[in-house]
């Protein structure tokens, strides 16, 4: 009976662990800037996903800039 409970604990213990979605908790660091054609300086943005940081190009764009992106870290 001990064998078996250990047993069944283990394999709660594996299906459990295997079915939360895993997270990566290392993020990238995007510097969005946004300027107009003619060099003026609109804004600036630090992202942290490809999410947000396509998010801020989106902005950009409907602002009437030109975004600069680069990866920080």
């Amino acid at each position: 009976m001990k064998i078996k409970s250990i047993l069944l604990g283990a394999v709660v213990a594996v299906t459990a662990s295997l079915s939360t979605p895993s997270q990566a908790y290392g993020y990238d660091f995007w510097l969005v800037e946004c300027s107009k054609n003619n060099g003026s300086f609109l804004w600036m943005e630090m992202t942290y996903s490809s999410k947000s940081r396509d998010a801020a190009v989106s902005r950009c764009y409907a602002d009437g800039g030109s975004p600069t992106i680069e990866k920080v870290f």
